[in-house]
């Protein structure tokens, strides 16, 4: 094959097309999606067929050569995508075969033919599953600016700037213009890639970089945007500034560079309401270290979270970012995943201390998501549903807003509108674990088992520890009659989180839908041991009950978990778990109580 042509003609081998120019992968004329670097492997290695193309050829090409510490993990990472997208297995491939320590060697017969014309979609057509292709606002995503002063304890500094620009740009222009939230910007910290590929990865037209060198006197802090299309540099500035005040000095820059970015992306905007913001600097660095450990969603992150907000508050009682913080803090110890207080009273402290932060600030967006959040789980759904749209209308970049909205649509019936909620969420934060899984989460509610399972193992494909998703995988092969497949992978979840009640109940239930009712009975006997030093829901106990067909058992435990606010109750109209149960007048009547729909009888 002449490989100079191999960049300007499309390969084919078997039912697939690749066009080595876009990446784009094909089979049978159907779109294989294919994320940018393991489509950029598959063309090194489809355009070398027959040779071993090294992993030190492969770092080069892609990743460059700087020293990049992941790169084995990355690699494999990448050939097991296209493995995915081939259909191909490394135990007897057809594609890409392994020569360990080495590299992989392309296998397959390669031919080449002329790349078709690129089909043109029109402007109002949205490609399958794809939220962002039905976007009309401008994305921008603010990439972490880079911390040049060689001190890492200068990169709260660093860190602090990118979130007040996401924040600032955020409320430039809403309805036209949406930016990338911060978990997922945050995680192209410190790896190379290409302006395209980020581009392509976000689904952003354009992206503003910088950097920051501080010393003790001063900072020079240096700003560029970037138009995806043509990697044509819009604009950029450099500001040097004294360092007497951090947070008035980020505030500055955030404006100087907000106001070009305005007059070129959105030039009739006008920015949304969302008050002074924080005054204090190290209440603002508090609340940055906050915001980092809520973000991890586990109980000993979760207590530090909380230490980090009351810091902020007790430096600068004003603060009304610092209390939504709390309040989400207090909301999520009661919540679904950890649950290591009681709910009800967790959830009431949460509604007291996002109060505050309202009496502070009522223009807060991300105060009202709070509210609404809170709400649902003391069963307030008209409060809930004013939140919502209060929030939805001050801060519609905020994705965690449009997240916590899609769940309130499906609990009160409205699935299909959910669905385009969550879909919502995606396209601010395409990265973000939490809303992957929960895309995953609302198919498995509208009973699409398939497509279930299928989004969960995209999510652990980004993050094989990610707990949530993991049960949830196992709970939905449960659904799909897999029952080895998942008692294993809810078996690998209980042994991620061994103290985690919500994965030992799903293990008992899948236990009980197997026939397995001995090992599932034990599974009660293991709750009762854990609650012996922790919180464990009686939705847990009501869950494993269900799967063991004992009726009764499973609706008094209902009654309590109802009279306790556990998080999972708000569940009741949607989780597949308790659908023997829902002929039973007790269910309608708890259903009735707590405010749900009678869906899915």
């Amino acid at each position: 094959m002449n490989r100079d042509s191999a960049t300007r003609r499309r390969l084919r081998f078997g039912p697939f097309a690749l066009d080595p120019r876009t990446a784009e992968l094909t089979r049978d004329g159907t779109t294989v999606r294919l994320p940018p670097q393991p489509a950029r492997i598959l063309a090194l290695l489809a355009g070398r067929p027959g040779d071993l193309v090294t992993r030190e050829e492969l770092r080069q090409q892609v990743w460059g050569r700087d020293t990049f510490v992941e790169f084995d993990q990355a690699l494999n990472f990448c050939v097991r995508k296209i493995r995915a997208a081939l259909g191909d297995d490394a135990e007897a491939p057809r594609y890409v075969e392994t020569l360990p320590r080495r590299g992989y060697r392309f296998i397959a017969t390669v031919e080449e033919e002329a790349a078709a014309p690129r089909p043109a979609f029109p402007r109002d057509a949205a490609r399958p599953a794809d939220p962002r292709a039905a976007r009309d606002r401008v994305m921008l995503v603010v990439l972490p600016f880079e911390n040049l002063s060689g001190d890492p304890a200068q990169d709260y500094f660093s860190d602090g700037l990118t979130e007040e620009m996401i924040t600032r740009l955020g409320r430039l222009d809403p309805r036209r213009m949406g930016v990338i939230a911060r978990t997922s910007a945050m995680r192209y910290r410190g790896v190379t890639r290409s302006v395209a590929e980020i581009a392509s990865e976000l689904g952003v037209q354009y992206l503003l970089e910088g950097s920051v060198r501080a010393t003790r006197e001063s900072v020079r802090v240096s700003a560029q945007l970037i138009r995806a299309s043509d990697q044509t540099h819009l604009w950029a500035d450099v500001y040097d500034r004294p360092l007497r005040d951090v947070l008035a000095l980020q505030a500055d820059i955030a404006r100087a560079i907000a106001g070009p970015i305005l007059r070129r992306l959105a030039p009739e905007g006008k920015a949304a309401p969302g008050g002074p913001g924080m005054v204090h600097p190290e209440a603002y660095k508090a609340c940055l270290r906050g915001r980092f450990f809520w973000n991890k969603r586990t109980a000993k992150d979760t207590d530090r979270s909380i230490r980090e907000f009351k810091e902020a508050v007790r430096l600068d009682p004003g603060c009304a970012e610092a209390y939504v913080g709390l309040a989400d803090a207090y909301a999520f110890l009661g919540d679904v995943g950890i649950a290591t207080t009681p709910p009800r009273a967790a959830f009431e402290r949460a509604a007291l201390t996002v109060s505050r932060a309202l009496e502070l600030n009522p223009d807060l967006g991300e105060a009202h998501a709070s509210r609404a959040h809170i709400a649902m789980h003391l069963f307030d759904w008209a409060g809930a549903a004013k939140a919502f749209e209060r929030a939805l209308d001050l801060a519609p970049n905020y994705p965690v807003a449009h997240e916590w909205y899609a769940f309130y649509l499906a609990f009160t019936g409205r699935i299909e509108t959910a669905h385009a909620a969550m879909a919502r969420a995606l396209a601010l934060d395409p990265i973000s674990l939490s809303i992957n899984k929960d895309v995953g989460e609302l198919l498995y509610f509208d009973r699409r088992y398939e497509e279930a399972l299928a989004q969960y193992r995209r999510t652990l494909e980004m993050d094989g520890r990610f707990l949530r998703a993991r049960i949830e995988a196992g709970r939905t092969l449960e659904r799909l009659g897999r029952f080895d497949e998942a008692i294993a992978e809810l078996r690998e979840a209980t042994n991620l989180a061994r103290d985690n009640p919500e994965a030992l109940a799903a293990l008992g239930h899948a236990l009980a839908a197997a026939g397995r009712s001995r090992e599932a009975r034990a599974v009660l006997g293991q709750l009762d041991a854990m609650a012996r030093s922790r919180y464990v829901s009686p939705y847990d106990y009501a869950v494993v009950h269900a799967g063991l067909r004992q009726r009764a058992r499973a609706l008094a435990w209902l009654e309590r978990a109802a009279a306790e606010r556990a998080a999972w109750l708000i569940y009741l109209s949607v989780d597949p778990r308790l659908d023997p149960l829902r002929s039973d007048p007790r269910f309608r009547a708890l259903a009735r109580r707590v405010g749900v729909p009678l869906i899915h009888t």
